[in-house]
């Protein structure tokens, strides 16, 4: 009995021994398969931030279209990062079981309850794993939040930079105007103000024009007055020459017809 009892806590110790071994193989099996899948992860998140930034980059040089909205873009990039984020979490979990399975299914009775210390002493590294993931999604989503914000003040600020620049414009363009405006203004009043002096020298010219006209019509008047006067008297004069001269032809006549 005692030789099958040392027999027993022999093969107790080696399988032990062994069981120990296969733990700390299986941990660092593990531990390298997480390490590998965290860098998968970590490479194929980086893959996909810069095809993402390739992409923003191809959009800035080619040119944004007219119906281009950087916010829903960006909100397109955090729900294919979350779904991308899932997806691996899901593959984690999914590689975690097919160990513990395969682990398992391998290892007898005896190994079995030695799997379950290994599973209790691996189940903090998973949960640190799924904790990892879930950080970094929680990371990733309040980075992404906060591109979404800052890419939104950064349009606001672009709109409101607009605005100013188009009201600017808009008052230089109006001061323009009213400047033109004011000198057309200007050149009217002095286009008025020539036309109104043409116009008293039209009127002075006029009533002077007027003024000569009565001054001629007047000295017409005289004129003629003068001159009916003066062939009036020349008239009369002509007529008392004439009787004067018949008056002495007829005294004469008698004087020679009287003999002696």
């Amino acid at each position: 009995m005692d030789q099958k009892g040392t027999r027993c806590l022999k093969s107790q110790n080696g399988t032990r021994a062994s069981d120990e071994g296969m733990d700390g193989e299986g941990k660092a099996s593990y531990n390298e398969g997480n390490s590998g899948e965290y860098e998968d992860v970590l490479q194929e998140g980086l893959s996909a931030e810069s095809s993402w930034d390739g992409k923003e980059g191809k959009n800035e040089n080619q040119g944004t279209p007219t119906n281009y909205d950087p916010v829903v873009e960006s909100i397109f990039k955090l729900q294919a990062a979350k779904e991308a984020l899932e997806r691996e979490v899901e593959k984690l979990k999914e590689i975690a079981k097919e160990d513990i399975l395969v682990n398992f299914s391998c290892q007898d009775g005896t190994e079995a309850s030695n799997f379950t210390s290994i599973g209790l002493h691996q189940g903090p590294s998973i949960a640190q794993t799924l904790q990892f993931s879930t950080d970094l999604e929680t990371e990733l989503e309040v980075l992404y939040r906060q591109k979404i914000e800052a890419e939104v003040e950064v349009l606001l600020s672009k709109a409101a930079a607009v605005d100013q620049i188009t009201l600017l414009e808009e008052q230089k363009a109006l001061a323009s105007e009213q400047a033109k405006i004011a000198n057309k203004l200007g050149s009217a009043q002095e286009k008025a103000v020539m036309l109104k002096d043409e116009a008293e020298k039209v009127e002075t010219y006029c009533e002077n024009m007027v003024a000569t006209a009565y001054d001629s019509l007047r000295l017409q008047k005289h004129v003629y007055k003068h001159a009916f006067c003066l062939f009036s008297q020349l008239i009369l004069l002509v007529i008392f020459v004439g009787l004067f001269l018949f008056r002495l032809s007829i005294l004469h006549g008698d004087d020679e017809v009287v003999p002696t």
